[in-house]
């Protein structure tokens, strides 16, 4: 998989675009800006996770984004950061687009030589474009995430949408719709408080950063579909668990290691994260991700820097944009998700 960012930026060393979570803070008055656009294509699957983890050999799902962070520091104990993102992803037969927006404040607590403690507060919120399905290819996508166990498939034969499906004693038996087949996706997003602890020690060309935080998110989903209107006896209780309206609380500890290395024009950077996630006991099937994260910096000159990396998802998005996670698609998240980056970055 293949992942493109290009950025004008306006940092200092230890916060990057790629790693910000230093207990360490810029100067007072110091401003971090930077832009950049986001771009993720499959044709490039250097993890072969298409083939090791998907049984449809279709698509992971394209996706093109925008994102705008800026900092600030206020003074050297205080520091700001604003950060705005919309993504486009690619699912078969539709597009959900995400905005997100992420505010945090960190304050240095203590800083003696090259340690430092920090305690950041932070508030994030996704909410998601709404969606209609009414396609073939995406109502069979959601009747497979939701009734993994069964057979179903909808067909349209002579402009009547059909249901095939297998009964209970293995025949294959259909359905004929009285309404035209839709899912709808909207009103659905989530909102999180956090806070997190960070130690980091400089020493020489090294920079160790370790931290711990706990995530407390609101998640709001509703899922409306043409199927709660049909009767059939045998697979009512299939049919109806396609609409949802859920709210619901999601719990979250987290913890993640860092540290870059310095050689002359070359920074390298490893950073790894585990979430542990507890929700509500109908979504518990994937509970945790580790995420890690591999860039390389070049500096071309002093204010032009070029890198190249790679991030991996063991489980996909869980952890990260909350309201993803539903009864729909939790048996999906248990696999993994990467990609490759390549961009460049200016510093003014």
């Amino acid at each position: 998989m293949r992942y493109i960012r290009l950025f004008l930026i306006t940092q200092t060393l230890l916060y990057s675009q790629n790693s910000n979570i230093h207990a360490f803070l810029p100067k007072t008055n110091a401003l971090n800006m930077s832009f950049s656009l986001e771009k993720v294509n499959d044709t490039v699957d250097i993890f072969n996770v298409k083939d090791s983890e998907i049984k449809k050999k279709s698509s992971l799902g394209d996706m093109k984004g925008v994102n705008f962070n800026f900092g600030y520091a206020l003074s050297d104990k205080w520091y700001f950061n604003l950060n705005l993102n919309q993504k486009s992803l690619n699912y078969s037969a539709y597009t959900l687009t995400n905005r997100e927006i992420e505010f945090y404040s960190r304050y240095m607590l203590y800083r003696y030589d090259n340690i430092a403690f920090s305690m950041d507060f932070g508030y994030i919120g996704n909410r998601a474009n709404n969606i209609f399905m009414d396609t073939l290819e995406s109502i069979n996508d959601v009747l497979e995430d939701v009734t993994p166990n069964r057979e179903i498939e909808l067909k349209e034969i002579n402009s009547q949408q059909v249901l095939f499906y297998r009964g209970e004693d293995g025949s294959v038996k259909t359905i004929s719709l009285e309404n035209r087949a839709f899912v709808s996706i909207k009103d659905t997003y989530d909102n999180s408080f956090y806070t997190r602890a960070i130690l980091s020690l400089k020493k020489e060309a090294w920079l160790f950063d370790t931290y711990v935080g706990y995530k407390e998110s609101k998640v709001h989903n509703k899922i409306d579909s043409s199927f709660s209107n049909e009767k059939n006896p045998d697979l009512e209780k299939e049919l109806k668990q396609i609409t949802l309206v859920q709210n619901r609380t999601d719990k979250m500890w987290f913890v993640g290691l860092g540290t870059g290395y310095t050689l002359d024009k070359v920074q390298l950077e490893v950073n790894y994260r585990y979430n542990y996630i507890n929700r509500i006991k109908s979504l518990n099937k994937v509970k945790d991700n580790h995420i890690l994260n591999l860039n390389i910096n070049y500096n071309i000159n002093k204010n032009l820097k070029c890198f190249i990396g790679g991030k991996i998802m063991f489980h996909q998005f869980n952890g990260e944009i909350p309201y993803l996670y539903t009864v729909y698609n939790q048996g999906s998240f248990a696999r993994k998700h990467g990609f490759a980056d390549i961009g460049i970055s200016y510093e003014f």
